[in-house]
């Protein structure tokens, strides 16, 4: 993977962490962007995309697969939290989502001492080479539903603060890039297939590319949410195409909130739903409870 890019207007180059050239201070786009927007990226991509559309043409599937292309063109990027982590971007505008490494290097958090993060480190820098702390994560959803196992808060970021800095990948990233790469020897760079990242726009051709074979002639299009988005017994089992979204998160950048309770008549659970609507509701964000 490329560390670095040039700079368009001066020919230099500089590392992709960098959201401006240093030595010109034009400004650049966001690195997980660029590397969707490479050629050979996108070339490899409509290669899958054409061959997924063939092969539903084969089936008599082809009416099916351009109904759930369709609906993934306007699929949401969705971050699942706990309760907690709401409260807080909630309780004021200047909060920010922080990243997994700006929690580390702040002493607010610990490792939590598994598999995931002995490697996180290393499989983060294939994926995203010296900008992975820039980098907030997403699943894409098309009825706001998130994995339960990252939190029973749904955090839906609005479209117009995310496509501009927003990529796509075929899977959890931590779970393709261990695919490829020798754990055993970190020390070697590995070759990244092609073809199984996209722009925010280009999500619904990177869907029907890992998806396509799942649509048939006779999937209704309430079964599409389910295809996009399955959940697993636990979480590296869960199967969704991830969202990396450039850079910082606050209330102000979310259009609705989901929150997964089970039913209660308790009056003060029901207490704190309402006052918590109501202070999203002071930055413009719905609720709802599901």
């Amino acid at each position: 993977m490329p560390t670095h890019r040039t700079c368009a207007f001066c020919n230099n180059e500089y590392t992709l962490d960098q959201t401006a050239c240093p030595h010109c201070f034009q400004p650049a786009l966001y690195a997980n962007v660029d590397s969707a927007k490479e050629q050979e990226e996108r070339d490899q991509l409509e290669r899958r995309y054409q061959n997924a559309a063939n092969n539903a043409d084969i089936r008599g599937a082809r009416q099916s697969l351009e109904g759930f292309e369709t609906a993934v063109e306007k699929s949401k990027a969705v971050i699942a939290r706990p309760l907690w982590e709401l409260l807080r971007l909630a309780s004021s505008e200047s909060q920010i989502y922080a990243t997994y490494y700006q929690l580390l290097e702040g002493g607010v958090r610990s490792p939590a001492g598994d598999k995931w993060d002995v490697f996180r480190p290393a499989l983060d820098a294939v994926v995203f080479p010296s900008y992975c702390k820039h980098i907030r994560y997403a699943a894409l959803s098309l009825d706001g539903r998130g994995s339960t196992h990252y939190g029973d808060c749904f955090l839906i970021p609005r479209d117009d603060m995310i496509a501009h800095r927003a990529s796509v990948l075929e899977e959890n990233a931590l779970i393709w890039a261990s695919r490829y790469t020798d754990l055993g020897s970190l020390d070697k760079s590995p070759e990244l297939p092609k073809g199984y990242r996209a722009t925010w726009n280009g999500r619904a051709r990177l869907a029907v590319a890992k998806l396509g074979s799942e649509i048939l002639a006779g999937t209704l299009p309430n079964e599409h949410a389910r295809i996009l988005l399955k959940q697993g017994t636990k979480s590296e089992d869960d199967e969704f195409i991830e969202v990396h979204i450039f850079g910082p998160l606050t209330i102000r950048t979310l259009e609705e909130v989901l929150v997964h309770r089970q039913p209660s008549t308790d009056a003060l659970v029901q207490v704190r739903i309402s006052v918590m609507r109501a202070k999203l509701l002071q930055f413009g964000v719905n609720m709802k409870v599901i």
